[in-house]
């Protein structure tokens, strides 16, 4: 699932805007606010165990720009996307997923192998 930052003063359906389409290229024309949630994690960094917290703003995109998904847009300066693909929510793992995705499809009705 795309991601990113809201930037200062940034609103946050704005940001989910510029997030598509930095890091997969889709210009998103029509949306609603799906979930708001959060989870706390820990994470080792550089042998360090790092204590995180994580506020989830979720959003349906009911329609994109020609009404279809683009391609992946990846160049040098939007890489964050680098070797993405778009899947099926049946062909995920949870392996492949951050925790805060994954307690959102669960809370969709979706049960990951």
């Amino acid at each position: 699932m795309p991601g990113g930052t809201i930037e200062f003063h940034e609103k946050p359906e704005n940001t989910l805007k510029r997030e598509l389409l930095e890091e997969v290229g889709i210009k998103v024309k029509d949306f609603k606010l799906f979930d708001v949630d959060s989870v706390d994690f820990e994470w080792e960094f550089n042998n360090l165990l790092i204590d995180g917290h994580h506020v989830g703003i979720f959003y349906e995109v009911l329609e994109f720009e020609n009404n279809k998904q683009s391609s992946l847009k990846v160049d040098e300066v939007n890489d964050d996307s680098l070797g993405a693909e778009f899947y099926s929510i049946k062909e995920l793992n949870k392996v492949d997923l951050s925790l805060i995705s994954l307690l959102e499809l669960e809370k969709m009705g979706y049960k990951l192998k």
